[in-house]
């Protein structure tokens, strides 16, 4: 993705937050120019990052977006498990069930 791609993911992707949160009614929980105020200001960060790194810029601002439309972290993770499948939990044990260290 070069630079003018991963700035329009960005201006998309903040007229879709805009637009989804002014006709869906989040903005009545927040309140209205909060939540415009706060797009705004992440509209600011996502255009810096897709200035210095516009690769990472424009699916950040991609991510950022299905996000908010998502509805937060519980629907995501639907939504990512449902693309790619269940991804077994790492806990940091072995087969064994060691951690690797030494016992006595």
């Amino acid at each position: 993705m070069d630079s003018q791609q991963a700035h329009s993911a960005v201006m998309v992707s903040l007229v879709v937050m805009l637009g989804y949160g002014l006709v869906s009614g989040k903005g009545k929980q927040i309140g209205t120019y909060k939540q415009i105020w706060a797009i705004g200001a992440l509209g600011l960060v996502l255009s810096l990052v897709a200035d210095v790194a516009p690769a990472v810029g424009g699916w950040l601002a991609i991510l950022f977006s299905l996000g908010f439309v998502a509805g937060g972290q519980a629907k995501m993770n639907q939504v990512i498990e449902n693309a790619i499948g269940k991804a077994p939990v790492n806990t940091g044990y072995g087969a064994s069930g060691s951690t690797g260290g030494v016992h006595t």
